[in-house]
Parts: structure tokens; sequence; C-alpha cells
């Protein structure tokens, strides 16, 4: 576990590239919403750079007890630990259509949005992988389905990608097939 939260916080702090974000909810129309989740997205990211740079610097919570900086990020930590991203997979239950996508009734899968990301510059696939945790968290969703736009064998100068809310045990390995999702 600490090896993954070093991984995490070495990756976006190790990379001055913040990417463009762009999220759209599926359902009704909700451009605060959509908003609101990039929002966070961006605040949620800031705070785990700065947390990778000085992990034991002092906060004060509106309560007045002090903490460090990794205790007060731990949740977000947390979170974003347990995404799952699938690259180029797609699971039994979701379907990829000329234009969309569709959950199969039943499937414990509810499709929460789609999103891209573009870097400025070219990032290592581990950051953008953080950065997609980070969004897949923000909105939500407990997995994200990506395609990268590659720039080399272990670098992607972007990536567009479904976020999903998955029940537990919807996600079988066995049932996974190949698959890129495209800009919708």
């Amino acid at each position: 576990m600490r090896s993954q939260l070093l991984c995490l916080l070495v990756s976006l702090c190790g990379c001055a590239a913040t990417p463009q974000v762009l999220f759209t909810s599926f359902g009704h129309a909700n451009p605060a919403g959509d908003a609101e989740i990039v929002s966070t997205f961006k605040s949620d990211r800031a705070l785990l750079v700065k947390t990778a740079k000085n992990p034991e610097a002092r906060v004060t919570l509106k309560n007045g007890r002090e903490v460090t900086l990794r205790e007060f990020a731990q949740k977000r930590i947390d979170a974003t630990q347990r995404v799952e991203v699938l690259v180029d997979t797609i699971p039994a239950g979701l379907e990829l259509r000329e234009g969309g996508a569709v959950t199969r009734e039943g499937s414990g899968l509810v499709l929460l949005g789609r999103f891209t990301l573009r870097y400025p510059t070219p990032v290592s696939l581990q950051h953008a992988v953080d950065d997609v945790k980070v969004l897949t968290q923000a909105a939500e969703g407990s997995i994200a389905v990506v395609s990268w736009s590659r720039a080399s064998q272990t670098e992607t100068s972007g990536a567009a990608g479904l976020i999903l809310q998955a029940s537990e045990g919807a996600l079988d390995p066995k049932t996974f097939r190949s698959g890129k999702v495209q800009e919708l």
C-alpha cells in the first residue's frame, strides 16, 4: 500500500504537465456539475502534488487541530488507489457503439461520464494513469476505461475514456475483451 502511495504521489509530483480536462456526465445536462467534477479533480490533484513535495508539512483543520499534509490527504489517496483503470479493455456489460456507449441491465455497471485529457507535452503513462484515477474518483466512479494517444512506448499526450461505477463483483477479468474508446 505504501509503495502504491509513493508511486501515485511521485508520478504526479514528478511532472509539471497538468492536463486540459474535459468531462461530460451522462444523463440530464448538468454543466455546473461537470465543471464541479473538473474543479474537484484540479484541487485533489494539487493536494496530492503538494503532499508529495512535503508530506510532513503541518496544516490546521477548521476545528483547530493540526495534522500532517499526508494525514489530511489520506482519504483522497485511499479513494484514488481503489480506482481500476482498464486500457483498451472493455468489461462485460459495457457495449461501445458508433458514437456512444451503453451498459446492459443487470451488469452492475453504471455509466457516469466521458472524458478527455490532453497534455501540453508528453507525460509518462504512469503519470496519466494517476491523473485518470484522480478524475475518476472526483466523478465518484470506480472504473475508468481508457485509450491512450501514445507519444511513445512509455509516454502519452492524452487519453479518451469513460468513467463508470461498478457494483461489487461486477468486474470479471475472464470476461474482458479488447476495444478502443474513441472520443464520443
